[in-house]
C-alpha cells in the first residue's frame, strides 16, 4: 500500500473541501483504480492536507497527475501554495478500532 500526502494553502478551505466533495472525490477519485482511502485535515482556515491511500506506487502516480489536471479545471483560482505531494510505501498499517466519522454514517 502506498501513501499520498498532499498539502496546500488555499484562500478557502471550505471552498476547496465543497468543490473537492461534489466533484473530485464522485468523478475521479472513486473510480480510479486501486483507491483504498482518503482524509482530508484541516490545518487552519487556509492550510490543509490530505491523506489518500493506493494499492501500488503507479496507482498514486496516477492519481496525483489526475489531481493535478483536476485543480487546473476546477480550483486554481483557490491555490495560494501547492499542492506539494510525497509519496511513500505505508510499512505499518494499524487501526485501533473502525471508526465512522458523519460523512461515513450518511452513506
Amino acid at each position: 500500500m502506498y501513501a499520498i500526502t498532499r498539502h496546500a494553502t488555499v484562500t478557502s478551505v471550505d471552498e476547496v473541501v465543497r468543490r473537492v466533495s461534489e466533484d473530485y472525490i464522485p468523478n475521479i477519485l472513486t473510480g480510479e483504480p486501486g483507491f483504498i482511502e482518503l482524509r482530508f485535515v484541516k490545518i487552519s482556515e487556509q492550510e490543509l492536507m490530505g491523506l489518500v491511500f493506493f494499492e501500488t506506487r503507479e496507482q498514486a502516480d496516477n492519481s496525483n497527475r489526475a489531481l493535478r489536471d483536476w485543480i487546473q479545471q476546477h480550483a486554481a483560482d483557490l491555490i495560494i501554495h501547492g499542492p506539494e505531494i510525497t509519496v511513500g510505501e505505508v510499512l505499518i498499517n494499524k487501526i485501533a478500532r473502525p471508526r465512522q466519522f458523519p460523512e461515513d454514517m450518511a452513506a
